[in-house]
């Protein structure tokens, strides 16, 4: 039996981008966003704790950001007068990209050894996320007293690590001008059908089939990806496999449930579906340990996973399924009416600890031989 460490990919990466937009020090009051909560012993804490937040953020007057990669030049813009308006604070938004997580997951880490941040907020996911706050480079937030009402609580990562942003599930995209409804597969073995002979993407990620092993077990995984390779499938990263996609070497690839919308800006058509789980990685916010600006960090992440933050996110191109009203949360329960069990890859105590049995590297090394070999 064998497994392997998961790294999640597909995730959104992020372009070159510096903006600086024109700082001042708002002395406004915070405008009324409906009525004043009723004050109780519960929530007295919990204005207190915001009221705190706001006023550092307010002399911070600035914070460093790595977000969306499709968090364009006027988004950011509206990001930053929306919490002005909400919270009387105008912040300069330095906003820097990210060359890739694991790249940015040893800077982080390296910052972190040497007592710096330079990135007050950032965003990561998955495996690079999870090293990151096992080494102590994250910081605990105390996220509820933050969070603008109408956000759902589940949105916070266990520990208080980091708030949801986006979600994405793993599966594959399909050509609907070439892959009739009724041969859409449902699970990874239907792949292996000769008629898919030449026409699939896989992806070289090879913890991707620790996915399916945490379902059916080592043995049972290896040979459905071994039953896949009789039929000659393209093995590349991401970018490669949507590439090919596009020009129509290949009609369907495995990929995540955004794919479809890069491909829809590009006009060509492209449809999701899971197969054998509902499994889904979390795009999430966090505060570096020794942000320099963490009011500012908090204040900015608790708005962006806020209702008001989800239609600045959707704007930006990503859903989640924690709110209704959009396609990550309709596809949470097309898969729940499917009967998919549904698994968390980055919160889910139990994955966690498949994923880190002693048995992954023989898992790993075992997936890579079957690549090369193709059986």
């Amino acid at each position: 039996m064998f497994a392997k460490r998961h790294l999640l990919t597909g995730l959104l990466g992020i372009l070159p981008l510096v903006m600086l937009l024109s700082a001042c020090t708002a002395q406004a009051p915070t405008p009324a966003t409906g009525p004043a909560p009723a004050l109780t012993p519960e929530t007295q804490p919990r204005l207190d704790a915001l009221a705190q937040v706001i006023e550092g953020a307010r002399k911070e007057g600035v914070i460093a950001g790595r977000l969306s990669t499709n968090l364009n030049i006027p988004l950011q813009q509206r990001l930053v007068q929306e919490i002005e308006e909400a919270y009387g604070v105008r912040l300069r938004l330095e906003y820097t990209a990210a060359k890739g997580y694991a790249k940015e997951a040893a800077t982080v880490l390296g910052e972190y050894k040497a007592g710096i941040s330079i990135q007050d907020l950032t965003t990561f996911s998955g495996g690079n996320m999870m090293k990151l706050i096992d080494a102590g480079a994250i910081q605990p937030v105390d996220w509820l007293p933050l969070l603008p009402q109408g956000t759902p609580p589940d949105i916070i990562l266990p520990g208080g690590f980091g708030v949801n942003v986006y979600t994405q599930f793993n599966g594959i995209i399909y050509n609907p001008g070439k892959v009739a409804a009724g041969e859409v597969p449902k699970t990874w073995r239907d792949l292996a059908h000769p008629k898919w002979k030449g026409r699939i993407g896989i992806r070289d990620a090879r913890s991707d089939w620790v996915f399916l092993a945490y379902l059916r077990g080592w043995d049972e995984s290896l040979e459905t990806l071994r039953a896949i390779m009789k039929n000659k499938p393209i093995v590349g990263e991401p970018s490669s496999l949507q590439n090919r996609y596009e020009i129509g070497e290949i009609d369907l690839y495995q990929g995540m449930s955004n794919d479809t919308q890069r491909l829809e800006l590009k006009k060509v058509p492209a449809k999701f579906t899971s197969l054998d789980f509902s499994g889904h990685t979390s795009i999430y916010v966090l505060v570096t340990r020794y942000a320099q600006h963490p009011n500012a960090a908090k204040l900015v992440a608790a708005y962006l996973a806020g209702p008001k933050g989800l239609k600045i996110r959707l704007e930006a191109g990503g859903g989640t399924l924690f709110y209704p009203g959009n396609s990550e949360h309709d596809l949470a329960l097309k898969n729940k009416e499917r009967g998919l069990p549904s698994l968390s890859f980055d919160s889910d105590a139990r994955f966690r600890a498949f994923e880190m049995s002693p048995e992954t590297d023989k898992f790993s090394e075992e997936v890579a031989r079957i690549w090369m070999t193709g059986k």
